[in-house]
């Protein structure tokens, strides 16, 4: 497994890729779309200019008709004639010039700049000539001073007018950081603040590098006022003058809104990153190799990861289950919405039906009109006063002829009476409706107003009412963009997809919510479309309701930040457990030895008790957590702490439920152990300290103490030495089901609770309840309230009211949040997936169970025959060995040649004695070349001799020195016909004085015995020492070392601890797990001691050269790392930029430095040296 990073490596590449590619697709196209929005919004304002320069003809032409008809000498019209123009006075163009003229000789207008004022020379108005003979009289001269002419056909004048009067519309458009009017140099004309700065270089065509040509609007980038900005430029033709409009967005600010990920996939890629870091241990030891020792640190590390995992789990299950909605949250609204708008349009469709019905003019409205059929008014009411004004069908100072609520009923195509349009006012740029019909005269009648929604809705929800050609006839405050019609506000294929919608659905007698995605100035929304039933205008009327779900995101991962917080506090309550009990209890066995933190974890005979009892216990534990979380009234903090108490009190069981002591019996041992007590005063005084400050209730304390209590209890006294769950919980199974539950009670649940319960706080202040229980007094919430606003504040950018309401909520709503609440515990979520997520947890563990708690079958082979020919022996003992071989030929009439390799060389002086029938070779493995051996062996086996070989290394060992192929293939022909077995030592139990320590009973039997533990040590496999010296440092073997192990328990070095002195068979009904162990205490503690520093060395070195734990669990969290960075670098409101540098960079280094370390370090460029 030389390459095994490497390989890890080649494939996490491709997912990084794979995820940067992503990552990239989507931020790009949402920067494109923002940028396409951008663009079409300066191209909007450019047509709305262009469109107001019109507009604002007709304006003047209103004016001098007002003004020259309130001047009639018919004295009835001239008072109405002089009322309208009174009502209008607002509007007073500058008229520099005015005089007739005719239509034979046409003038051509000219557009001149002088500062920030447009000035138009020789404009003819659209004045109809039977007009401008009515008002061709010798009041109209003196009052413009104008020259007369015979038989005047048209009426020309030069007019002057500041530009910002064709901005009026665009006064309240915020899509824009700023906007400006610029002549063809690139100076300021508008606003005056800026006037005169020259801002840039503007151009109408342009010509690429490649040489291609662009026109139209365009964008690029600008230095202004110290910042990187994005310049959005439409050329403006005015006639003969040549003007730009210019939106600027900050280049962050863009960035920080285009390069913004999908939440749910921005938050699914956190929560996998997150679990992956958590489960690095876990991966770390799934990933055992052989040449990794497993510690006691990395099984302590995996305890706390399956602890984080589940903790993180339970978080995002609950994260993810209770996400708000804003869409179906939004249902009441947009139901109010609706039936306020119908009722509105109901009503003013009601009052044009009646025109002499006098309760009209109770309405909110801006004027009501009756028409002449050449489209002059004929009557007019104002809203002021509600006067009313009269005139004939030759003459009206309000002509509206043009007005596309009279047009569409002289067009022909009308086929509906009732007409339904908006359009911005150029007084105050707001939206003005109109509604016009043709009532049963035949008349023509229209009213005027501002179609106003609830007032209090419309300034905190975005919508939209439009016709089915998209002209927008209402919108609520919240949209600040001045767009006329929503196919300017979407691209294309929204548009398209909206307006096939609309046409596909408007049978009315089916309610329908169609929702649509949107992407709009860097927000995800969602467009709800609902039509509007009630008056059948010339187009049906949608409702068009913009969810915009990142106010919901913001309002999640604050939520989520908080839950976070508080989850991290909660986690370090665990550790801090961890640690005490740590501390608590002497983690030494009596002879010295290290003994593993949780011991009382291994699946023994022993512990299964425990195990299983426990098991159920924490099962019905979490379920009076659940209880206490769904029946008392509790805040997050309160929660918290509550879940805080409970993991001291399961520590504490876990620590006085310990199995009895060898000195203890089940008469004298005490209630609890004396190492639980620590752990029992801590959860005490956290207990007096939660209730005292009303964190944890006084009943909440004392149901949690009494449960733990009874669990106590009913072990001492039912259960402790006795079989009475056994048959719950099957014997390999105990340890994955109270992992399970012991998960649950302190990882998963808490998790869930926390998470849920941070969410249920946030949401009552983000709905702005503030309903509370006078009897209830609620303390010590405004220094929360501080911490929390502050750190939101520094996270948050509030880009929304709602937002910035959240963040600093009414004081009256935080506090009734801060009451707590109750309930909240729904099984509406689809169970299937929990059970997938448990089973699969479960699973997990019951597979780690078996990785660190595994067995294995050993056959100890000593039932030896003196029939065998050819027989290969194995043992360590060599005197143990010469008291069975010597036992089974001393009742053999055979004679015996004994060689002894330890004294006896194989050179030219050795003479062999072929007269014998039995030849037993002692201590093959002395041999110095073991192929001195084969023309002996050969020629024995022609002689049909007998052959014993009794060697200190197996067979393989001895083999595997041999270099040349050659002579491994000869070595191995000539062992082809022997049998193999092994030979375990004859061990004795340690005989010592009762009144001696232990450890000096230890170091008595190894001064007796240090010559024959260096003999066996001398004569193991560098990879048997290794497995020794692992164990008897750690107490923990590697299950990818099994081979190695199997070999050692023929021999006798390992022996499982229940057979510590004789070795016996398992029997097959007896499924608990077998724990294995060295032999003897003495030979562990030769090995810790007399292991040479050569040899220690040597350990690391093969480790780090075969080990794959520590080089994937870096390349992992490199990995992470740089899936971070990733998201940083494509979503600007993730991390700065600073950091996003910083966790790419240590990514990457981690990364280079598995791959050196381990990947291309590992490569062959040469001779390899030996491991020993």
């Amino acid at each position: 497994m030389r390459l095994k990073t490497l390989k890890v490596w080649l494939f996490l590449l491709p997912i990084i890729g794979i995820i940067g590619v992503f990552l990239f697709v989507q931020s790009n196209k949402n920067i494109s779309e923002l940028e396409e929005q951008h663009l079409r919004s300066v191209e909007a304002i450019r047509n709305d200019i262009l469109l107001a320069l019109p507009d604002y003809y007709s304006r003047v032409e209103g004016y001098i008709l007002r003004e020259a008809f309130a001047m009639d000498p018919d004295s009835t019209f001239q008072i109405n004639a002089s009322g309208i123009r009174d009502l209008l006075k607002g509007f007073e163009p500058d008229i520099q010039s005015i005089r007739f003229g005719t239509l034979d000789n046409p003038t051509t207008e000219k557009i001149s700049l002088e500062g920030n004022r447009l000035t138009v020379s020789d404009l003819t108005l659209a004045i109809p000539v039977s007009t401008i003979q009515q008002i061709n009289n010798l009041a109209f001269y003196e009052k413009f001073e104008a020259q007369s002419i015979s038989f005047p056909e048209t009426l020309i004048v030069t007019i002057s007018f500041d530009i910002g009067l064709l901005l009026r519309k665009q006064e309240n458009n915020k899509i824009f950081d700023k906007f400006f009017l610029t002549d063809q140099d690139g100076n300021v004309i508008y606003p005056n603040s800026d006037f005169g700065q020259e801002i840039f270089k503007p151009h109408v065509i342009r010509q690429d590098s490649v040489g291609k040509i662009h026109s139209g609007v365009y964008f690029e980038e600008v230095e202004y006022s110290g910042n990187q900005n994005r310049f959005y430029v439409a050329p403006i033709p005015l006639e003969n003058l040549q003007l730009f409009a210019v939106g600027t967005i900050n280049q962050n600010h863009f960035l920080k809104v285009g390069l913004r990920l999908n939440f749910k996939l921005l938050s699914t890629l956190i929560f996998f990153l997150i679990l992956l870091i958590a489960s690095v241990p876990i991966l770390g030891i799934l990933n055992l190799s052989k040449g990794d020792n497993l510690t006691q640190t990395k099984v302590l590390q995996l305890g706390i990861s399956l602890m984080g995992l589940t903790l993180i789990l339970g978080f995002a299950i609950s994260f993810f289950k209770n996400q708000p909605d804003p869409v179906e949250n939004s249902i009441a609204q947009q139901t109010q919405i609706e039936e306020d708008l119908n009722n509105k349009l109901v009503n003013y469709n009601s009052a044009l039906s009646d025109w002499n019905n006098n309760e009209k003019v109770l309405l909110p409205f801006n004027e009501f009109i009756l028409f002449e059929s050449n489209g002059l008014a004929k009557t007019i009411i104002f809203k002021h006063d509600s006067l009313t004004f009269n005139f004939n069908k030759e003459k009206s100072p309000v002509d509206l002829r043009t007005r596309a609520y009279f047009t569409y009923f002289n067009s022909g195509t009308s086929g509906k009476n009732h007409f339904l349009n908006s359009h911005y006012s150029r007084g105050n740029g707001e939206l003005e409706s109109v509604i016009s019909m043709l009532n049963k005269d035949g008349d023509v009648t229209a009213v005027t107003f501002g179609l106003n929604s609830l007032e209090k809705l419309k300034d905190q929800y975005r919508y939209l009412v439009i016709k089915e050609d998209g002209t927008i006839l209402h919108k609520s405050d919240k949209i600040t963009s001045p767009i006329s019609n929503l196919k300017e506000g979407v691209n294309a294929n929204s548009w398209v997809e909206i307006e096939t919608l609309m046409k596909k659905n408007r049978d009315e007698s089916q309610h329908k919510a169609i929702e649509v995605p949107l992407y709009l100035i860097g927000n995800h929304y969602t467009g709800v479309l609902s039509q509007i039933s009630g008056q059948k205008f010339d187009q049906p009327i949608w409702l068009f309701f913009l969810v915009n779900h990142n106010v919901a995101h913001v309002f999640s991962s604050l939520t989520s930040l908080e839950a976070i917080i508080l989850l991290a506090f909660y986690f370090l309550s665990l550790i801090f457990n961890l640690i005490l009990q740590k501390f608590s209890k002497d983690l030494t066995t009596d002879f010295g030895f290290k003994i593993f933190f949780f011991d009382w974890l291994k699946p023994t005979k022993n512990n299964l008790h425990k195990l299983q009892y426990l098991s159920v216990a924490y099962f019905l534990f979490a379920g009076l957590l659940l209880a206490i979380y769904y029946l008392e009234k509790l805040n997050h903090i309160q929660l918290v702490a509550t879940l805080v108490f409970s993991s001291s009190l399961i520590s504490f069981i876990n620590l006085a439920t310990s199995k009895l002591s060898k000195k203890e019996t089940e008469a004298n041992q005490p209630l609890i152990p004396p190492y639980s007590l620590p752990t029992l005063v801590y959860s005490v005084l956290l207990g007096v300290i939660f209730v005292k400050y009303d964190l944890v209730s006084s009943i909440t304390a004392l149901i949690l103490q009494f449960a733990s209590a009874l669990i106590i209890l009913i072990w001492v006294l039912k259960v402790r030495g006795k079989d009475l769950v056994k048959n719950l919980i099957a014997p390999n199974q105990a340890l994955p089901t109270f992992l399970i539950s012991w998960f649950l009670v302190i990882g998963f649940i808490p998790g869930y609770l926390i998470q849920s319960k941070t969410q249920l706080f946030e949401s009552q202040i983000w709905d702005g309840r503030n309903q509370i229980d006078d009897k209830l007094q609620t303390t010590r919430f405004k220094e929360y309230e501080e911490a929390r606003r502050s750190l939101m504040v520094a996270l948050t950018d509030p880009f929304d009211p709602k937002i910035k309401e959240f963040i600093a909520p009414d004081q009256k709503s935080f506090e009734a949040a801060w009451a707590g609440s109750a309930g909240n515990l729904r099984l509406d979520w689809n169970l299937l997936y929990l059970a997938l997520i448990l089973g699969l947890l479960a699973s997990l563990i019951y597979y780690l169970q078996k990785i660190i708690f595994f067995s294995f079958e050993e056959e100890y082979e000593d039932d030896f025959e003196s029939s065998e020919q050819l027989l290969y022996i194995c043992s360590i003992d060599s005197s143990h060995l010469e008291e069975i071989v010597g036992k089974v030929f001393s009742q053999i009439d055979e004679n015996l040649e004994t060689i002894d390799f330890l004294i006896e060389t194989l050179d030219w002086q050795f003479k062999l004695d072929e007269t014998k029938d039995v030849y037993i070779l002692k201590n093959y493995h002395c041999l110095a070349d073991p192929l001195d051996s084969i023309p002996i062996l050969e020629r024995l086996h022609d002689l049909e001799k007998k052959i014993w070989i009794c060697s200190g290394k197996q067979w393989k060992d001895i083999f595997s020195k041999i270099k040349d192929p050659l002579d491994k293939v000869r070595f191995s022909e000539t062992f082809s016909d022997f049998s193999f077995k092994s030979l375990a030592i004859k061990n004795e139990p340690i005989l010592k004085d009762t009144s001696e320590e232990k450890t000096e009973v230890l170091l008595k039997s190894l001064r007796h015995k240090k010559a024959f533990y260096t003999n066996m040590w001398t004569e193991m496999s560098f990879e048997e020492k290794m497995v020794a010296y692992a164990y008897a440092k750690e107490g923990f073997f590697n299950i990818n070392r099994k081979e190695v192990m199997i070999g050692l328990a023929q021999k006798g070095i390992l022996v499982q601890k229940s057979a510590e002195y004789e070795p016996k068979r398992k029997t097959k009904n007896d499924s608990s797990w077998k724990e294995w162990r060295l032999f003897s205490p003495v030979f562990r503690k030769y090995v810790l001691d007399h292991s040479t520093e050569e040899e220690k060395e040597a350990f690391k070195r093969y480790e780090k050269k075969n080990g794959n734990s520590n080089s994937i669990q870096i390349s992992l969290i490199s990995f992470v790392l740089i899936c971070f960075a990733l998201i940083g670098i494509f979503d600007k409101n993730f991390f700065s930029e600073a950091y996003t540098y910083l966790t790419g960079s240590l990514g990457l280094l981690g990364s280079l430095y598995a791959l050196l370390d381990r990947g291309l370090g590992s490569l062959k460029f040469g001779k390899n040296s030996s491991n020993s």
